[in-house]
């Protein structure tokens, strides 16, 4: 255990030195947390470390409008772990997949805000997304 925390912080101190505007925020198992476009979360425990790239898409239906669908948003998310493995994960509010799995963690995305709002335009920078970590 002490080996993979140890593997945990250089992994974080070598991402923190090639992104010093990302934030890093400690996160628990089975609690829903946010975290904004550009921030990175960290599950010490677990060895892993989450970080919000980015909307992919954003097509859901805005408040005030009449739609014939509800719409979609997709996140993309990198992921890392103690063991140095990656995977760039892109989760759906709508459709699937809302979730993914890794190193023995499932990953969801809960929801993501703010609401479209018809005629009015969201800044990529200003979305935050909901997620869960559970076994």
């Amino acid at each position: 255990m002490k080996k993979y925390l140890i593997l945990l912080v250089l992994s974080v101190f070598t991402i923190s030195c090639s992104d010093s505007s990302t934030n890093y925020n400690e996160i628990e198992l089975d609690k829903e947390f946010n975290i904004k476009v550009g921030d990175s979360a960290v599950l010490v425990d677990q060895g892993v470390v989450i970080k919000f790239n980015s909307v992919a898409g954003d097509s859901r239906c805005p408040s005030g409008a009449v739609c014939v669908w509800e719409g979609n948003a997709t996140v993309t998310l990198d992921l890392k772990n103690s063991n140095v493995d990656t995977l760039t994960a892109n989760l759906n509010t709508s459709i699937a997949p809302k979730e993914a799995n890794f190193s023995n963690l499932i990953i969801e995305l809960k929801d993501i805000t703010p609401y479209p709002k018809l005629n009015e335009s969201i800044n990529p920078n200003d979305y935050i997304a909901k997620l869960l970590i559970r076994k």
